[in-house]
């Protein structure tokens, strides 16, 4: 039997089946909405285990950790009581926390092969279980893949790993105990603890050969890809375990497995209190670590991750390479951990007109003097044509939302809209004339060709949401450059002056990026757009309230970005969940 087969069987009883064509989690009866519940474990049980962080054995982490609910039964102030969690699918790790949490998890730097496949997005969001579906491609890829890893950790003999002599008693067992511990971000149980010593036991070859086989069977088993669920009462919504909100935390902010911190925490129940929710997240934020959040933000909030797949084309624009791509969105994504770091209003997401800028960008904003490829705090007043306001003067957002060879006042003023207002923009009827007159003139502008659109009634109401912010916005070219006129052969001035859809007359993007940073919308929309990346799913229509209640506060001169994620943590939509018989 060949090795990877071998393993495949291992795994079995850790709940996969592999081999078949048909691989699937053991997950149980299906919802009745047609979503299968994810595998489910008593972490109540006591086991003996090794010492965590905070110098507690797993079973005391079990015992204190897990054992009981803080919300008070049958209370009408219980947590999760008012405002139904929402359901959320299985969640599986995306390929960037698989890299994260294998090198916390090993100790070793960690590259996935160009072959692995790729997340898919759904809403713009790879974060949703929507776009996490499990191919037979991928089950194939991860485990060839890992069992390589598995092999690379144990021949680095990192201490994160090896904390023990494998020539000592009982040193395997510690190994094993800890990395699975940590892997699956909770108290092993004990028929787990048993297989997988089983497992070691069984394997052929050397010693290490016998512990690297044991890992790739951690690596490759349910309760370390996808992201468990366990609340304290199954029948109905209620809080989660301190475990699951130390892991549901830790890959919002870190996108990577719990820290020492983390686990310590959920070790004494510190995570069911909302004051140690928010103390974990802003211990966190203050981490070079969060990073990761202001990336998964500007790449899925702002759908800035489309950069690379769509805009303006190679041969309109040469200069426009991959290396340039990710200096824009390396601008925008320091941007946004500029305004965590320094607990900034969100006003300034509009309204800054400093931002992060090197050597390529400072070229296409005319910017004058002396920069390097590192990236430095500037004043974007020094820039070609003025102030560049916060995100809508930023060249990743314009270029993205460009096409071919030409700028795109739809694709922009939806951009605004939808991003940073959240109006809900319906897609166009199916049967809608969409011909231009044919005594079009042959130098018609953009702007003069949606105006026409704009003028069919079926057309009127959500081109008077799109059309302004675009009209505005035309100001930059289709790689963020500012310009007065279209290039030939239009070759005619572009007027931005326009009126939004309240009939405020907005003469350039200066004056809209205020209007913009005031509207109350900001901040609700904000939390809206963010929530997924916490939560693993998009609100709606019923969440009216838990919105309201994570927004709390209306004037984006007075709510930090960082205040926003602190609510989110804080609200039951986060810290609850159904029950895994909640029909």
């Amino acid at each position: 039997m060949g090795r990877w087969r071998l393993l495949a069987a291992w795994l079995v009883p850790f709940g996969c089946y592999v081999g078949t064509g048909e691989e699937h989690l053991d997950s149980g009866p299906a919802r009745a909405d047609g979503e299968s519940g994810g595998p489910q474990a008593s972490v109540g049980d006591e086991t003996q285990g090794p010492a965590t962080a905070s110098g507690a054995t797993i079973a005391e982490t079990t015992e204190a950790g897990d054992g009981a609910s803080t919300e008070d039964e049958g209370g009408s102030d219980a947590p999760c009581a008012s405002m139904p969690p929402g359901h959320v699918g299985l969640q599986r790790l995306t390929t960037t926390q698989l890299r994260y949490t294998l090198e916390d998890l090993l100790g070793i730097p960690v590259t996935l092969p160009g072959t692995y496949p790729r997340d898919d997005r759904t809403g713009g969001y790879t974060s949703v279980p929507e776009a996490q579906l499990v191919s037979q491609a991928l089950v194939e890829q991860h485990l060839e893949w890992t069992i390589r890893v598995a092999g690379e950790a144990v021949a680095a003999a990192s201490p994160t790993l090896m904390v023990c002599d494998l020539g000592e008693d009982a040193c395997v067992e510690e190994i094993l105990e800890r990395l699975a511990f940590r892997a699956f971000r909770r108290p092993l149980l004990e028929e787990e603890r048993e297989h997988l010593l089983g497992l070691h036991a069984s394997a052929e070859g050397e010693a290490s050969d016998k512990l690297e086989f044991a890992i790739a069977a951690v690596l490759n088993a349910p309760q370390f890809l996808f992201r468990e669920r366990q609340t304290h009462d199954p029948t109905e919504p209620s809080l989660l375990t301190s475990h699951d909100l130390a892991t549901r935390l830790s890959y919002f902010v870190w996108d990577t497995m719990p820290d020492d911190a983390l686990f310590a925490a959920a070790a004494t129940n510190e995570l069911e209190d909302p004051a140690g929710l928010e103390q974990q997240v802003r211990r966190m934020l203050a981490d070079p670590r969060s990073e990761r959040l202001a990336h998964a933000m500007a790449s899925q909030w702002l759908g800035l991750g489309a950069l690379w797949d769509q805009g303006p084309s190679a041969a309109a624009f040469p200069e426009l390479d991959d290396e340039l791509k990710a200096a824009m969105f390396e601008e925008t994504k320091l941007f946004l951990q500029r305004a965590l770091h320094e607990e900034r209003p969100l006003a300034e997401l509009l309204t800054a007109t400093e931002s992060f800028v090197n050597a390529h960008l400072a070229e296409l904003y005319g910017i004058p003097g002396s920069f390097t490829e590192e990236f430095v705090l500037t004043d974007l007043t020094m820039a070609t044509g003025g102030p560049r306001p916060g995100l809508l003067g930023q060249l990743a957002p314009m270029t993205m939302t460009s096409s071919g060879e030409t700028t795109s006042i739809i694709r922009r003023g939806k951009w605004v809209s939808t991003a940073l207002l959240c109006v809900e923009i319906p897609p166009p009827p199916p049967v809608l004339d969409t011909e231009l007159p044919e005594d079009l003139p042959e130098d018609a502008t953009p702007r003069e060709i949606v105006e026409i659109h704009r003028a069919n009634p079926a057309c009127t109401t959500c081109h008077s949401h799109l059309d302004p912010p675009g009209v505005l916005l035309e100001v930059y070219d289709p790689i963020g450059r500012v310009r007065t006129r279209y290039p030939a052969p239009l070759d005619r001035p572009i007027d931005t002056s326009t009126v939004l859809v309240d009939g405020t007359e907005v003469a350039n993007v200066a004056e809209f990026a205020a209007i913009v940073g005031a509207d109350e919308r900001l901040v609700e929309c904000v939390a809206d757009r963010v929530f997924p990346l916490a939560v693993g799913r998009m609100l709606g229509r019923t969440d009216d309230d838990l919105l309201a209640t994570i927004a709390q506060g209306s004037d984006p001169a007075e709510v930090t970005l960082t205040d926003v994620l602190v609510n989110i943590v804080r609200s039951d939509g986060f810290r609850c969940a159904e029950g895994e018989e909640t029909p």
